[in-house]
């Protein structure tokens, strides 16, 4: 999943693979400690576009960078921590904007969108939906079926 860094500011990053802690936000700078798997890294406070347009952490003391590289930190640690992906931030904001029988389509169609296998389901659901709405908007109009066919 992709993150916008705005969602990692001010979460804690835990080491995947080893990285190594930087005094500044370049490759060449001198390295001040590796961390292991599995280990704490810091907290990140900010962030710095590099060389090439490298994504480097800024951690809280301010001085020690650590370089963005997929899956060097253990993404379910930030999910832990309230991550949201740049897809459920873009659903939470639609959903904010929506009505409830919007958010319940939505919701639907993100299920669709997220396991193929539940299409049928999303359609038993939409036409019982359907039919519970003309079912409550006939009780509601008051009008009366006919047993019979009026004649010519």
């Amino acid at each position: 999943m992709s993150y916008s860094v705005t969602e990692i500011v001010g979460k804690t990053l835990n080491a995947k693979k080893a990285v190594d802690i930087r005094s500044r936000a370049d490759d060449s700078a001198p390295l001040i400690a590796t961390i292991q798997p599995g280990n704490y890294v810091g907290v990140v406070y900010s962030y710095v576009i590099g060389a090439n347009n490298v994504i480097w952490w800024m951690l809280e003391d301010g001085y020690n960078f650590v370089k963005h590289e997929t899956g060097a930190f253990d993404e379910e640690f930030l999910i832990d921590q309230g991550t949201l992906s740049t897809l459920e931030l873009q659903r939470k904001k639609q959903l904010d904007e929506s009505s409830f029988f919007e958010k319940m389509f939505l919701k639907a169609q993100w299920a669709i969108e997220d396991s193929k296998s539940l299409k049928i389901a999303f359609y038993i659901v939409l036409f019982a939906l359907v039919g519970f709405v003309i079912l409550k908007l006939y009780k509601s109009s008051g009008v009366k079926l006919s047993k019979s066919l009026p004649k010519n």
